[in-house]
């Protein structure tokens, strides 16, 4: 299976994810949401999201597709989400969320692809939103693990952190399978995909166990 074919398989299971994470933020506030639940969900967003998933297109896809220097201009969908990320202006507000915290670690992006976003490459903005994803997630870690002793309004705090990740999340998903990955699919030749077959190979083997950690964690969440 190819890596843009693993990637979407993946995001057919995110996507199982983030209406059951999303109305968890919703049923919060009134204490409907079991701690088990919320556990089960950090362990799937740590495990298969962040590391696995994250990683496979940091590692593996991103550089690819930066070689081919051919990512501009992607077209309607592209300018559609692209227009939709400036709108969110997610950025700003987890910007501003996360001074509350501050032993927070600061984010360290991969090293195989740091120089994209010194070089302001198109691949920043998805690149931007895993870092999103990143400081909403130590957040919401943080809020769960104070809930024996939360106030009603840290539970809002929690409520709005878990809805602003599960839009999030779904926002890059889209943006994914709608504009980018149909851009790469485009301009990467045959050859070029074919070239990362035995990294990637290498890359499932040694995160086997995280993936399968992490679907465990959502099947069990969704049948709780």
């Amino acid at each position: 299976m190819s890596i843009l074919s693993q990637l979407k398989e993946e995001h057919d299971n995110i996507n199982k994810f983030i209406p059951t994470f999303y109305k968890m933020g919703i049923n919060l506030v009134s204490r409907e949401v079991r701690k088990e639940a919320l556990d089960l969900s950090m362990e799937f967003i740590l495990n298969y999201i962040e590391n696995y998933h994250h990683g496979k297109e940091e590692e593996l896809l991103f550089p690819l597709a930066a070689s081919c220097g051919l990512l501009r201009g992607g077209g309607p969908r592209c300018t559609h989400f692209y227009g939709k990320f400036l709108n969110t202006n997610f950025n700003r507000r987890i910007s501003a969320q996360v001074k509350n915290y501050p032993d927070i670690k600061e984010y360290k992006i991969r090293k195989s692809v740091s120089r994209l976003v010194e070089e302001n490459s198109p691949l920043k903005i998805p690149l931007e939103e895993h870092e999103q994803g990143y400081y909403l997630v130590q957040m919401i870690k943080f809020e769960i693990s104070k809930m024996n002793e939360s106030t009603r309004e840290n539970l809002f705090v929690l409520s709005k952190l878990i809805r602003w990740y599960a839009e999030t999340l779904r926002n890059h998903v889209d943006k994914e399978n709608d504009c980018l990955f149909v851009r790469l699919e485009s301009v990467i030749h045959e050859d070029q995909w074919e070239s990362l077959n035995p990294h990637l190979e290498n890359f499932n083997y040694k995160h086997e166990e995280t993936k399968l950690k992490g679907l465990e964690s959502l099947n069990s969440l969704l049948y709780l």
